[in-house]
């Protein structure tokens, strides 16, 4: 953790050195996720399933050159492990009905790659997000419950929880910009972001269609997938007029 602010420091700093030089951006971005998560069964019944979410935020820009820029913002994402019952057969996803509300500080180095005249660009991008686990959501502890079809039953005791307040990710993407009104920026990406330590553990003890007891335990490291889109607008505009 000691090593972070050296991190950020180092990534921030062309925003101010270059200001004057290249491009300053602002603007506001959201997105669709999938959580994703990972189960360790001792029964045979419960499988791992991504849960849909979302995202919003907003980015400030700074171009280091023509075709290369610095990113940074916050970034707002509920994280919860996602879940269901082989024996239910496809009637959908479970969790606990509850997530985890996080912050993540992403700081994104990418490139614009010149499609169409200048107005359409390719934008791959790497980067690496801080993320704060914030507080939970509704039913965040225990819960005690039945899911069941015309067939098949099962019972279930629930427990979650968050196992740390800090993490990590490490984000890949790649999206399509293009000019709007001849200043603004409008684009949409997909990017992954890959965690590396569980944040959030969900207990499980649960028996089907009166078959003995089984445990399992639902773990989730932040990893996500997402479908965003951001609107941007060049602030320097303002003082390069000056």
């Amino acid at each position: 953790m000691k090593i972070l602010p050296t991190i950020c420091l180092i990534l921030i700093l062309p925003l101010f050195a270059n200001a004057q030089k290249f491009t300053t951006w602002i603007g506001a971005e959201g997105a669709l996720t999938r959580n994703y998560s990972s189960v360790a069964d001792f029964g045979t019944n419960v499988k791992a399933v991504g849960l849909g979410a979302e995202a919003w935020g907003f980015q400030i820009r700074q171009d280091l050159q023509e075709a290369v820029f610095l990113e940074t913002g916050f970034l707002r994402n509920n994280v919860a492990p996602g879940f269901y019952y082989q024996s239910l057969g496809d009637i959908g996803s479970y969790g606990l009905g509850s997530s985890v509300r996080t912050l993540q500080i992403p700081f994104r180095l990418g490139t614009r790659i010149n499609l169409y005249k200048k107005k359409y660009y390719l934008v791959p991008v790497i980067g690496y997000s801080f993320g704060i686990v914030l507080n939970t959501n509704r039913f965040y502890g225990s819960e005690i419950g039945t899911n069941y079809t015309s067939e098949d039953t099962v019972n279930y005791i629930g427990s979650m929880k968050s196992l740390t307040h800090y993490y990590s990710l490490i984000q890949t993407g790649l999206g399509i910009e293009c000019k709007l009104f001849k200043t603004a920026l409008l684009s949409f990406s997909v990017n992954y972001y890959a965690g590396f330590q569980p944040i959030m553990q969900t207990d499980l003890i649960y028996h089907s269609n009166g078959y003995p007891n089984s445990t399992a335990r639902v773990l989730s490291n932040g990893s996500y997938l997402s479908y965003g889109f951001a609107l941007k607008y060049p602030i320097s505009l303002f003082w390069s007029k000056k």
